[in-house]
């Protein structure tokens, strides 16, 4: 069932990253929750994470499910969230520019639900909320925001959707493998300029937010809720 599933994420994967290895990583399925040794790179989500395990070159990228996540999840799910950690595999695989975690953490999502059943919605929905009740983000997420330990799990979530969110309006830009273009270190050869990405992309994420947001005033004698500074 696991391999199944993983041989079905990393063949989604492969379709993106051709070059990639032929054999799927190496997918754990601990028997009880616990901490995995090795370094994480994958997101604090608690469905998975990947985690590199030994010191270089002998080293292994593992894909460490959850079990109590593996158990909740559907088939389509669980290939869901193993295509996102695959995207994780495939970059620590090769040399590649150092990118903002916005872009990578929001590639990996993008790619995993581009050709899924399992509806996006709710990895969104945080977002849609905040920006219902504060208005759009004035800046894309910082890298630490990821972090449950620093930022909080509803921080962390709503970091994850702001990723997602920002990288589909970039594809919107600048076509559907756009962003997957700027990870991998195909546009321009180099590394990620992250302040013009962010400064050109950010005033038209915030448009297309603010446009999809509700009027909470709308049939209420309420005043509408300020923005964040």
């Amino acid at each position: 069932m696991v391999s199944g599933a993983a041989e079905e994420a990393w063949r989604r994967c492969r379709a993106v990253w051709p070059r990639a290895e032929n054999v799927p990583p190496l997918v754990v399925l601990p028997p009880t929750p616990g901490r995995s040794d090795g370094s994480g790179s994958g997101g604090a989500r608690p469905a998975a994470t990947t985690v590199t395990v030994g010191e270089a070159p002998t080293s292994e990228t593992w894909i460490v499910m959850a079990p109590e996540s593996w158990g909740e999840l559907s088939e389509e799910g669980r290939i869901v969230v193993l295509t996102h950690e695959c995207v994780h595999v495939a970059l620590a695989a090769g040399p590649r520019p150092r990118a903002p975690r916005w872009l990578v953490e929001g590639v990996a999502d993008d790619l995993a639900y581009r050709r899924s059943t399992v509806p996006v919605e709710a990895v969104l929905a945080p977002l849609r909320r905040d920006v219902a009740v504060h208005g759009a983000p004035r800046h894309l997420p910082r890298d630490e925001e990821f972090e449950v330990a620093g930022a909080g799990r509803d921080a962390v979530l709503l970091a994850y959707a702001q990723a997602l969110s920002a990288v589909r309006t970039y594809a919107d830009l600048h076509g559907e493998d756009a962003a997957v273009d700027l990870v991998r270190g195909r546009a321009g050869g180099g590394g990620v300029d992250r302040v013009p990405l962010e400064q050109g992309l950010l005033p038209v994420w915030r448009q297309q937010l603010e446009r999809g947001r509700p009027d909470p005033t709308r049939g209420s004698d309420r005043p509408r809720p300020g923005r964040r500074g």
